[in-house]
């Protein structure tokens, strides 16, 4: 048994963390590093730590001095004894309420299979099993579902007993290396951005076109959401498409992207050029046209509302539940967007699709793209919307509370690319 899962299974004593610390000092490390994201002000002890994982040196050699660092910092073990009870969480900041000298709160992560236990998506992590809540109500009902019966990571904070928790960010895949929020482009700079809970209000005809009822007018929000700037030239000039050719930006498209975003000057950018990434979207017409070389047509819709032209291999089936008009799976009385709205619809559910935007100028053999946007797409989730979120809770409150819920050790899968599949279930 890992040194983590034997520190999952324990009472979480500062014996325990030390005991931990001494057997594999760098998992131990990782986990004080997570924690970390949960203080609502700066923990010596913690800073200490992650200076010498960000560190340009071997694994040995950080190992060597996580050793030394903890031979003269035993307040360090004490993190989740009395010293946790002493030092606020960051629950002020749950639901992305950014501050200056936090201008990208990170949550911390918790790694696990995502499961549907009485109807409510739950992750179950070698440290207990959470039911979820919507932390960011801007992405609707339940997207997670996409990846049921997958490794996920969720970025949020637990409940104060320790049974729930509240959603910021996810991303498949045991790494926290992942962003996840909706784009939002400003033609007149030229730019774009991600926002975990950004989102843009659509006009009511917005809503009617696509066969809804428009919400009731809601203030403005004084506080607009954290937001990072996507900087790569190359995938910025795809995400602000193409006018001149037919091509709408991707705003208020909801992605997961590869690698995470970082403070410049302060200021918070995603510096990445992502080759695939996950976007929401769902089935308009699957099957649409069979092309060369072993490849479909389909058309899906990416939001909000833009028909969307999706070129993906023949093998790739689109499963029952995905199609427009097939049966509902949630439970009785889900009355949500996803739910009974999409079903009397003869909508597809909502899911994500792994997928590389095709340039403005691309041919496919055979195909004939006209509509909003182009991607080729090689992997199709489950279908969203599975299932209810659990009502909101009170959110742990001390850095101790954080540490009591936060797992150490996870599944076996590691990548955020969709090829990898479960090879274990938590703690077994």
């Amino acid at each position: 048994m890992s040194a983590a899962l034997t520190f999952d299974r324990s009472a979480r004593t500062a014996a325990d963390l030390k005991t931990f610390w001494n057997a594999d000092p760098l998992a131990a490390a990782k986990w004080l590093a997570t924690l970390k994201n949960a203080a609502a002000a700066a923990v010596p002890e913690l800073d200490a730590v992650t200076r010498v994982l960000a560190g340009h040196t071997s694994d040995s050699f950080k190992a060597s001095a996580l050793r030394e660092l903890a031979s003269q910092t035993p307040r360090l073990f004490e993190l989740v004894a009395d010293y946790g009870a002493l030092q606020a969480a960051r629950t002020t900041t749950v639901g992305w309420s950014a501050t200056e000298q936090d201008p990208w709160p990170e949550a911390p992560a918790f790694t696990g299979t995502l499961s549907l236990v009485d109807g409510k998506p739950t992750l179950e992590t070698t440290r207990g099993s959470f039911t979820l809540e919507l932390g960011s109500p801007n992405w609707r009902d339940e997207p997670e579902t996409a990846f049921l019966g997958r490794t996920v990571t969720i970025k949020g904070f637990p409940s104060g007993d320790g049974k729930a928790l509240s959603i910021e960010q996810f991303g498949p895949g045991s790494s926290p290396d992942f962003t996840s929020g909706r784009i939002l482009v400003d033609h007149a700079l030229g730019k774009a951005f991600i926002a975990p809970n950004g989102d843009v209000p659509l006009g009511p005809e917005a809503w009617v076109a696509a066969g809804l009822t428009p919400p009731p007018d809601a203030p403005p929000n004084p506080t607009p959401p954290p937001k990072a700037e996507i900087t790569d030239p190359a995938f910025v000039k795809l995400l602000l498409g193409d006018a001149g050719k037919g091509l709408a930006d991707y705003s208020p498209a909801g992605v997961i992207l590869p690698g995470k975003v970082v403070l410049k000057h302060g200021v918070p950018v995603y510096e990445h050029k992502p080759r695939s990434f996950y976007i929401l979207g769902r089935f308009q017409h699957p099957d649409v046209q069979a092309l060369p070389h072993g490849k479909v047509l389909h058309q899906i819709e990416t939001g909000y509302f833009h028909a969307t032209d999706a070129v993906a291999p023949a093998r790739l089936t689109v499963a029952d539940e995905l199609r427009p008009g097939g049966k509902n799976p949630n439970p009785p009385g889900d009355d949500t967007i996803g739910g009974a709205i999409a079903a009397a619809n003869g909508e597809g559910r909502r899911t994500f699709f792994y997928v590389q935007l095709l340039q403005p100028d691309a041919v496919v053999d055979g195909a004939d793209l006209h509509n909003d946007r182009r991607m080729g797409v090689s992997w199709i989730g489950r279908a969203s919307d599975v299932g209810l979120h659990g009502p909101a809770t009170t959110k742990a409150t001390t850095l101790k509370d954080v540490a009591m819920s936060l797992p150490a050790a996870a599944p076996e899968e590691q990548s955020f690319a969709p090829n990898a599949q479960p090879r274990t279930r938590p703690g077994k």
